[in-house]
């Protein structure tokens, strides 16, 4: 069973999904676990039941690096959950705010 810490990290994977659905950014829930080759019985599970073991933390990899989700976000909950997106698409990301270089 996985701790409190980690079923709220599932449960932010989950909303983050359903955020880049309802964006137009995936199709479905199908389309993903198709494109990166999960298997849908154990992201339905993993879905259904926080707790349970269902749950692969490479799942995290593309929602970070292909789309513009947070990774801090999805870790701890604190932040923005989507990174702000230059004109030339999300694969160069910048972090909304950056810190002045001294």
């Amino acid at each position: 069973m996985n701790n409190p810490k980690s079923q709220e990290i599932v449960a932010r994977f989950y909303e983050a999904l359903q955020y880049l659905i309802n964006d137009g950014q995936i199709k479905s829930r199908n389309a993903f676990c198709t494109e990166y080759d999960i298997h849908q019985s154990r992201f339905w599970k993993a879905e259904q039941n926080h707790a349970s073991q269902m749950f692969q933390l490479s799942w995290l990899t593309p929602l970070i690096v292909d789309y513009s989700i947070s990774a801090n976000w999805l870790m701890t909950g604190t932040g923005t959950m989507v990174f702000k997106s230059p004109p030339d698409g999300p694969k160069n990301l910048v972090p909304m705010t950056t810190k002045k270089e001294e």
